[in-house]
């Protein structure tokens, strides 16, 4: 596949920028996605990563999936302190996380703008450097030449068009169940032309899906993936939504959140060199964990919720995948969410902070 450059945007309005330029080499050596005194980071017109490699913290070996993403993750752009990350923390010693949570503050990282503003902008590394209005016409110019270059290199896809009202039904249905057989049908699509446009986009790096997890209990258990887009801000840009005031009331605003931690779980993972699966669950009857990660022969359930005040009703799903699963190793559960600090749900749930360190 081959990669994008930044070069091959014509962002309309863009000002020049009178600091001096950094190359990928030089962010490469760096060795994290911070500014060094008296120089500011930025994608410039003249040196620019590609698009197929992100800030990440280069001293981890990622495997060539991992060196593909596109979008920073939020330790990369907040302020962090330290190398390990919660997620590392949790997966090493769940239990004694969990009373930490509960006991005493976790540090957090420092955000800049509000988390409307952050998903609308997504994750792209240019997206966080521009002013606010040219950011939809940067995921113009990224989704036209993604389009454009990627797309047209992989597959003969007859109607492009149609390929692009098909990108604008995955990111509708970004954090929600993907019904395979049914997937293009509004569209008049067959299924088999839509299963090999999925496929194309996920080889492209542009959709994921999170399998179901199943074990050995009796109840039935839904077979069907989640699927998230690779990218809030672009799933913005598809969807029309024209402002980070705009998505805070919209009926998507969870979704993106989910698909946001989802993928930042992901990139922690990577950056960690975690070897962890990712799989959601769902009960027959309608109980459900948004992940749950198996590290080790050990479960972490987890749950998403854009909620800034989390209740012991929020683990509802946690508790039942519990009930579940009598015999299998399952951690203490986190509720990630959009509260101040960690709060202890009930004994074996903690809430967290989206943006812990």
């Amino acid at each position: 596949m081959p990669s994008l450059n930044f070069t091959d945007y014509a962002i309309p309005g863009a000002r020049a920028r009178r600091t001096p330029c950094i190359t990928h080499e030089e962010l490469s050596n760096r060795g994290s996605f911070r500014r060094a005194p008296g120089r500011k980071e930025h994608a410039c017109p003249t040196h620019t990563p590609q698009l197929g490699s992100c800030y990440a913290r280069p001293r981890h070996r990622y495997r060539q999936r991992e060196k593909r993403t596109r979008s920073v993750s939020f330790h990369e752009f907040g302020d962090s302190a330290g190398n390990r990350s919660w997620l590392t923390e949790y997966l090493e010693s769940p239990h004694a996380f969990v009373e930490r949570g509960g006991s005493r503050p976790i540090s957090r990282l420092s955000v800049e703008r509000p988390l409307a503003e952050q998903l609308w902008r997504g994750f792209l590394p240019e997206a966080q450097e521009i002013e606010l209005e040219l950011v939809g016409d940067l995921l113009e110019a990224y989704f036209r030449t993604y389009v454009e270059r990627d797309v047209r290199t992989l597959a003969d896809v007859a109607d492009w068009q149609q390929f692009g009202r098909f990108t604008q039904l995955l990111a509708a249905l970004t954090a929600q169940e993907i019904n395979r057989s049914q997937l293009g049908r509004e569209l008049g699509m067959t299924p088999q032309t839509a299963g090999r446009w999925r496929d194309m986009l996920t080889a492209t790096f542009q959709w994921e899906e999170v399998p179901p997890y199943s074990g050995n209990a009796v109840k039935r258990i839904s077979k069907r993936p989640k699927g998230h887009i690779s990218d809030t801000g672009l799933a913005c840009y598809l969807q029309r939504i024209s402002s980070p005031r705009a998505l805070a009331g919209h009926p998507m605003f969870g979704a993106l959140f989910e698909t946001a931690v989802v993928a930042e779980i992901r990139k922690l993972a990577a950056a960690a060199s975690v070897r962890a699966g990712l799989y959601r669950w769902r009960s027959h009857g309608g109980a459900e964990d948004d992940l749950v990660i198996e590290h080790d022969g050990t479960l972490f359930p987890v749950e998403i919720k854009v909620t800034t005040r989390p209740t012991a009703s929020d683990a509802r799903g946690i508790a039942a995948f519990r009930r579940s699963y009598p015999a299998a190793s399952i951690a203490p559960g986190l509720v990630l969410c959009a509260c101040e600090r960690p709060l202890l749900l009930t004994d074996d749930t903690l809430a967290l902070p989206w943006n812990a360190e």
